[in-house]
């Protein structure tokens, strides 16, 4: 059930399919990959993610909508209608490795953590529910509930820790995804292509060793100390 799709949001229509468009036009640029380093950055940039984050109502009585998960053991969540963040607000997504596993942790932009904040407070000691959709190339779209943490207390830093209801492949492709979209709109730098990292690594060799033979070589005035004492 694809709750996402055609949901209004700040007053625009923004249907989640819309993102996955964008793998198509990605890499555009003239040139195939020559190297195994070069193909498969040119397939992982075709991975696409969006991501809904949700609170848990305040009150049963209250209208909204329902979330199930973890797969293994389902249970029954109801939450707000609207998610307070989406893709839009990631600036970044990391898959770290915990005691026993892995935790997805989202790193939010600056409208973004206003939004978590707000809605940790507004919602302390209900869960934050996460939902997840993403694809690669022309494989068919994944969506899932991902997971539903308690919100303790309020969460400033503007950064969600979860471990979700995903394999670690799934997991790394879902981050990946989100990365890309983080890029397209700008949310994150660009990551330079191998061939221009390794170029950048040569500069700094060269640079290093320039800088090493340039402490070697004797200053003007040490060369004439040197020549002074050489004539006493």
């Amino acid at each position: 059930m694809n709750l996402i799709s055609g949901r209004k949001m700040g007053g625009s229509s923004r249907p989640i399919n819309t993102f996955f468009r964008w793998a198509g036009l990605l890499l555009l640029a003239a040139g195939c990959a020559t190297t195994p380093a070069e193909k498969q950055a040119k397939q992982e940039a075709k991975d696409m993610s969006v991501v809904r984050l949700f609170t848990e109502v305040r009150d049963e009585s209250m209208a909204g909508t329902e979330a199930s998960l973890p797969r293994s053991s389902p249970v029954t969540i109801k939450i707000e209608r609207e998610p307070f963040a989406d893709e839009r607000d990631i600036a970044r997504a990391d898959v770290i490795s915990t005691v026993g596993g892995f935790s997805i942790r989202l790193e939010l932009t600056t409208h973004g953590r206003m939004a978590l904040e707000g809605a940790s407070v507004s919602h302390a000691g209900l869960r934050l529910v996460a939902f997840g959709q993403w694809t690669v190339g022309k494989e068919e779209s994944v969506q899932r509930w991902l997971a539903a943490p308690v919100m303790k207390s309020a969460l400033r830093a503007g950064v969600v820790v979860f471990t979700p209801d995903l394999s670690r492949e799934e997991a790394d492709r879902f981050v990946r995804g989100l990365n890309n979209v983080a890029i397209k709109l700008e949310n994150q730098a660009k990551p330079k292509k191998p061939k221009a990292v390794e170029a950048d690594k040569k500069k700094t060799e060269k640079q290093k060793k320039k800088e090493e033979a340039k402490k070697e070589k004797p200053s003007a005035a040490q060369e004439v100390i040197k020549d002074f004492e050489n004539r006493r």
